[in-house]
C-alpha cells in the first residue's frame, strides 16, 4: 500500500506541475508581428486561468491615439482568447467578440487620456497573450 501511495502522490505531483505552465514566448513573438505599424508597448499573459474566468489589466491610454491589442493563444487558432476594452468609467469601448465571431486583434481610437481596463477570458484553449501596440 506505500508503493501505491508514493505512486499516486508522485502522479499527482506531476500532473500539478504541468497544469498552468504556459510557454507564451512564440505566442508574444506571432502577436507582435501582428501589430504591423503599431509600435508594441507591452506584453499580457493570460494564463492560471480556467474557461468562464477572467482577468483584468490596466493601461494609461492617450488621447488622439490609436491603440491595438493583438491576441494568440496555445492552439494557433488566435480565437481562444476574449478582450474587452473598458474606459476609466468601466464603460465598455471595444471588444473582439461581436455578434459571436471573435477576432484575433482589436483597434481603439482613444479620444481621452485616462485608464483604460483590459478584461481578458479564455475559452477552450489552456494560456494565451496579448500585446499592446499604439501609433499617432
Amino acid at each position: 500500500m506505500t508503493t501505491f501511495k508514493i505512486m499516486f502522490a508522485a502522479l499527482v505531483c506531476t500532473i500539478m506541475a504541468s497544469y498552468g505552465q504556459c510557454n507564451t514566448d512564440p505566442m508574444v513573438q506571432k502577436c507582435s508581428g501582428k501589430l504591423g505599424d503599431f509600435t508594441f508597448l507591452k506584453v499580457y499573459k493570460i494564463d492560471k486561468i480556467k474557461t468562464g474566468e477572467s482577468v483584468e489589466f490596466s493601461y494609461v491610454f492617450s488621447g488622439n491615439t490609436s491603440y491595438m491589442l493583438s491576441l494568440c493563444d496555445d492552439k494557433g487558432t488566435d480565437m481562444g482568447v476574449q478582450v474587452s476594452l473598458f474606459d476609466s468609467n468601466r464603460k465598455l469601448v471595444s471588444t473582439n467578440k461581436l455578434n459571436g465571431k471573435t477576432y484575433p486583434a482589436i483597434t481603439y481610437n482613444c479620444k481621452s487620456t485616462g485608464i483604460y481596463y483590459m478584461t481578458y477570458s479564455i475559452d477552450d484553449v489552456t494560456c494565451g497573450v496579448s500585446v499592446l501596440g499604439f501609433k499617432k
